[in-house]
């Protein structure tokens, strides 16, 4: 994703995730110009990793998990609301 220019922002979006049941074990990590979000969901097999950088301007999303169909469906609704 492009346009990232503001951290607060950019975790603020990264926040949206977590009305999609991502509550287990929330870290953010990272400072300055480039922050990671990471996350498990609450009662499947998924884990989502968001990455911030003001410095490139843009973010990475990214969620595994162990069934397909589920980790697809979470990432399209993921980037949807991103």
């Amino acid at each position: 994703m492009l346009g990232v220019n503001s951290m607060e922002a950019s975790l603020k979006q990264a926040e949206k995730s977590l009305k999609n049941d991502f509550t287990d074990n929330i870290e953010v990590a990272g400072s300055g110009s480039m922050q990671d979000f990471r996350a498990d969901h609450n009662d499947k097999s998924l884990s989502i990793t968001l990455s911030c950088s003001t410095k490139l301007g843009g973010a990475a999303i990214a969620v595994a998990g162990m069934n397909k169909d589920d980790t697809f469906a979470m990432i399209r609704k993921v980037c949807n609301d991103f």
